[in-house]
């Protein structure tokens, strides 16, 4: 029986929104399902999660996952006088689709302290926006070839991306 990639894609993204985590307001858990399931749907080995921190100076590295050990674990920091050019164009809120991010002009700055250490060829990064401000990325990775990232998962990624928007957005109000 084939299966419409699309068809699993809304499954998962169906199961993930009914999700306590997420009207719990629990960014931690839910971050760690949407990490873990974009990784294994889109068939990609590293999912991240940044945020930006409240100056605006660096994207604190919420949660990484990686699937061949089914791993959470923590990355550096990335930070705007290290990485300018990355940093403004992430910061303007566009969504990064590279092939090859060693030699993409977005991500080159990237090379030797992160895609090549990590075994990076191709990133899809998706913003993160809340309250029309951008606050911060996830970053879908492989790490064995060049990547193209069909429509369907772009599209996948943006929806992930959606809930743990949400989902931060009802941590801040429940905060108050």
């Amino acid at each position: 029986m084939l299966v419409n990639r699309s068809s699993v894609f809304l499954e998962v993204i169906e199961d993930l929104s009914k999700s306590p985590f997420i009207s719990n307001g629990d960014v931690h858990e839910i971050c760690k399902e949407i990490l873990k399931k974009g990784a294994h749907f889109l068939k990609i080995p590293r999912v991240n999660a940044w945020l930006l921190n409240e100056e605006e100076s660096s994207l604190e590295n919420l949660l990484s996952y990686r699937k061949e050990d089914d791993c959470y674990y923590q990355e550096f920091s990335l930070h705007a006088e290290v990485f300018p050019r990355y940093f403004d164009h992430v910061q303007n809120q566009q969504i990064i689709i590279s092939s090859n991010a060693q030699t993409d002009m977005h991500t080159i700055e990237l090379l030797d302290s992160y895609l090549i250490p990590n075994r990076i060829h191709s990133m899809m990064e998706i913003p993160i926006i809340s309250g029309g401000k951008f606050r911060g990325i996830i970053c879908f990775e492989t790490n064995t070839t060049n990547h193209e990232w069909s429509n369907d998962a772009q599209h996948f990624a943006v929806a992930l991306t959606q809930l743990l928007t949400l989902t931060l957005e009802i941590e801040k109000k429940m905060s108050y």
